[in-house]
């Protein structure tokens, strides 16, 4: 898969842990969190009910919540820790001296089917 630069995030320095920001990638809304020295990207709408992850916030054991219902999805599986059963795509991320890079898949033809 390639890696593709994120827009609009700021220096690396400027974040504190537990930081949520939202970007956008090809179309696509995400967030990106910053746990542990370490940056995570998720898709920026819960999949419950469509709640803001970016209005939401990063727990001491690195998962998102929601603000509205208040599910949590772990940052480094993207799977819901809260037993509701609703699980998001986690994106790999790395910070590189010219900025941030999310490694995002590639559409293939036979994805359109």
């Amino acid at each position: 898969m390639p890696w593709i630069r994120i827009p609009g995030l700021g220096p690396a320095n400027s974040w504190e842990n537990g930081k949520i920001k939202r970007t956008q990638i090809k179309g696509k809304q995400l967030i990106v969190v910053k746990f542990n020295d370490r940056f995570h990207a998720l898709p920026a709408r819960c999949p419950h009910a469509g709640g803001p992850l970016d209005a939401g916030w990063c727990t001491e054991e690195g998962a998102v919540v929601c603000p509205w219902h208040r599910y949590e999805f772990d940052l480094c599986t993207g799977k819901n820790i809260t037993g509701e059963g609703y699980n998001v795509q986690r994106y790999e991320v790395e910070l590189r001296e010219n900025g941030f890079f999310i490694e995002w898949p590639e559409k293939k033809w036979w994805d359109f089917w």
